[in-house]
């Protein structure tokens, strides 16, 4: 049984440090300063997360509600 939930908290844990290695840096356009006056935030990550996958790390690692 703890070898279970090691494995899944490993798998987790690899999985957040792939998130977290793929946002490569913050965006700063015209378009993405104006954005942040309504307090969102624009990123440029690596290329293979969903929408979903990604909504649900910034979620996760930021406490925020993405819309």
């Amino acid at each position: 049984k703890n070898s279970n939930s090691y494995r899944y908290w490993n798998s987790e844990h690899r999985r957040e440090s792939r998130f977290m290695d793929g946002i490569k840096y913050a965006v700063f356009t015209e378009k993405s300063l104006r954005l942040l006056g309504k307090n969102q935030y624009t990123f440029n990550v690596e290329s293979g997360f969903t929408k979903t996958e990604i909504k649900h790390w910034v979620e996760l690692f930021f406490g925020v509600k993405v819309v």
